[in-house]
């Protein structure tokens, strides 16, 4: 992620009205951002995990093991579409 969204991210949950609020409030907020942050590496992740299920679709290799070339078992792929294990 980058340090300018980090830096947005931050300072959208810093206390409001201008005051730099208590050490408490501070870390509630610094918290909150990181969390925030958390999240939105975490949707990358999933929504590129999506995309490339979606071109092993185009592809015809949707359903097989990367590592073994085996056939991923149904219950798997309906639990976890986008697995590539």
């Amino acid at each position: 992620m980058s340090r300018s969204l980090s830096l947005e991210l931050k300072a959208r949950f810093r206390p409001r009205g201008g005051q730099r609020g208590d050490l408490v409030d501070q870390a509630n907020a610094d918290a909150e951002a990181e969390l925030q942050i958390h999240l939105h590496q975490t949707d990358a992740r999933l929504l590129r995990a999506i995309e490339e299920a979606l071109a092993r679709i185009r592809y015809g290799t949707f359903g097989t093991c990367e590592a073994c070339r085996h056939p991923i078992s149904r219950a798997r792929l309906e639990a976890v579409p986008w697995t590539r294990l």
